[in-house]
């Protein structure tokens, strides 16, 4: 549940969240994948509704964090780290990809969306979201500044027509 003193998750954060959250509506045997899923958040939800989870992640410190959540609650999420998004998975398929806050960061748009409908199963669910064009009041933004001194600037910027073309 939302809590306002819990620092650096607002509303919006919060509310996208249960958004996903509930388009995703996982079911029973389900297969959910997450394509740059840090360390597996929207994963757990979905794998306590019984759903079959798969998360794809760039970073070691992510998944690591995501695997010991899994372990202490007792949840099974399966953790595979990817070193591009060249991402391989065979032959497997999955009713429901998603990709949250990751198409403004890949180099190549078309190959990556490509990829990913390769192992969306015929009539699966495609969830994907992308930063506001406002992104520089979001909390990540903020703490980029901090840290780097320079802003944060997505390697892409999305219209809704951009979105509704792909």
């Amino acid at each position: 549940k939302f809590d306002p003193r819990r620092s650096g998750y607002g509303m919006r954060n919060y509310l996208r969240s249960e958004i996903i959250h509930n388009l995703l509506d996982s079911r029973l045997h389900e297969r959910v994948l997450d394509i740059g899923c840090a360390s597996g958040y929207q994963l757990f939800k979905a794998a306590r509704s019984g759903a079959t989870c798969t998360g794809l992640e760039m970073s070691d410190a992510l998944i690591m964090a995501g695997k010991e959540y899994g372990k202490r609650m007792g949840i099974e999420v399966e953790f595979i780290e990817m070193k591009s998004e060249q991402f391989m998975l065979g032959t497997r398929t999955f009713d429901k990809i998603m990709m949250n806050e990751v198409l403004e960061h890949v180099t190549d748009l078309d190959a990556t969306l490509k990829r990913a409908h390769k192992y969306l199963r015929p009539g699966g669910t495609f969830i994907a979201t992308v930063p506001h064009l406002d992104s520089n009041a979001s909390f990540w933004q903020r703490v980029v500044t901090k840290l780097t001194g320079r802003a944060f600037v997505p390697m892409q910027n999305f219209t809704e027509e951009e979105l509704r073309k792909n």
